[in-house]
């Protein structure tokens, strides 16, 4: 589940800051379930105007095999007896409702297509954990990407090849390229030329005793990196994976993203243990196939600079085939919250400037819907 996210981050810069905002139990919005007999066989796109307050992201749908996520559907789906309906919302009562279902539907493509991309993404891994085997297999299941990945690590080539072999032995989109050396020493991290990359990723070690002596080795290396490349041009996505969220506080007015799994994967569990359903959304958002989480540029849905109203971009993102579930402003991308603002009041004026983006839930891929 972990390298699926940080997979999904590394193609995807920001969203770190969705995943904190989405598994928090306390503060923004949430992913809530709930069941809505009243809105049973209707249209799906004439249900998101009821909901001034949260986002509807789709439905979940019972069958002998378990739940069946319908996220992000397309024009022409009709929920039915029995359907669980999934909302972005900050709390359990946003998702009631305001009224019968009265207004015309949208008109809704299927999808989106993949979105254009480098022909082959360069990815840098500073270290190395039991998760980076699966990291790899997740990257070869984007079939329409490439990866091309470095790895350096203290540990022994043949030995992170004995781990990874399972996961790595029929790879097709992913060349991978183990380095031995040490990403803290001045001389190891400059002969990689880390500006030259597109993502870097600083992963925790699992071997060492404490979280805290792995923070420590990761956040030296940062620094390293961080002196390195104010000095050259190229400028890549860097990625920290930290253990303890104490040390989160050292950069949140740095223009890096952090990860503290520990953290993440407990906050997950302890979802899946209050409502078992959501296992099924989250297994859904964080892989690849079916609906995702990502950013689009507002001018790719027509948006010029202006004022609107989020319930207005909804509706125009909800043309597209996407479902809008906030904003991002790039101009305080750098602020704790990365810029972004999930689920805005359908009421609330947003300015749209010409590099802003939207946070969507869009499917790549054409899915079957029978």
């Amino acid at each position: 589940l972990i390298s699926r996210l940080l997979a999904q981050n590394i193609r995807h810069r920001g969203l770190s800051f969705v995943y904190a905002e989405l598994l928090s139990h306390k503060e923004g919005n949430q992913i809530y379930i709930r069941e809505l007999s009243q809105l049973d066989g209707f249209p799906i796109e004439t249900l998101h105007p009821l909901f001034q307050n949260a986002v509807l992201m789709g439905v979940l749908r019972r069958s002998e095999e378990g739940m069946i996520p319908f996220l992000n559907p397309p024009g022409g789906f009709t929920s039915e007896n029995g359907d669980l309906f999934v909302f972005l919302a900050g709390k359990y009562e946003d998702t009631l409702p305001s009224s019968g279902p009265s207004l015309p539907a949208l008109e809704r493509n299927l999808s989106r297509g993949v979105p254009a991309s480098k022909s082959v993404r360069r990815v840098l891994v500073l270290g190395w954990n039991r998760k980076i085997p699966s990291l790899l297999y997740e990257f070869d299941s984007y079939r329409e990407e490439r990866f091309d990945i470095d790895i350096i690590s203290l540990m022994p080539i043949p030995e992170r090849e004995k781990q990874s072999m399972h996961h790595t032995k029929n790879l097709e989109t992913v060349q991978i390229n183990h380095l031995f050396g040490d990403y803290t020493v001045l001389g190891d991290l400059l002969a990689l030329r880390p500006h030259v990359y597109d993502n870097i990723l600083l992963v925790s070690n699992d071997r060492l005793d404490t979280g805290e002596e792995s923070d420590a080795r990761t956040i030296s290396g940062y620094i390293l990196l961080r002196d390195l490349l104010s000095k050259a041009s190229g400028q890549p996505d860097i990625i920290l994976e930290l253990m303890d969220p104490e040390n989160e506080k050292l950069f949140e007015k740095r223009a890096v993203e952090v990860l503290l799994t520990p953290l993440m994967l407990s906050r997950i569990l302890a979802h899946v243990a209050l409502r078992p359903e959501l296992n099924t959304v989250f297994d859904e958002l964080f892989t690849t196939g079916g609906a995702e989480l990502s950013f689009r540029p507002a001018h790719e849905y027509g948006f010029s600079t202006g004022r609107f109203r989020f319930e207005e971009i909804r509706d125009i993102v909800g043309r597209s085939g996407d479902t809008a579930l906030g904003v991002r402003k790039t101009t305080r991308i750098s602020d704790s919250l990365g810029g972004i603002e999930l689920n805005p009041s359908g009421n609330a004026i947003i300015r749209i400037d010409a590099d802003d983006e939207i946070v969507v839930l869009t499917t790549y891929m054409p899915v079957s819907y029978t």
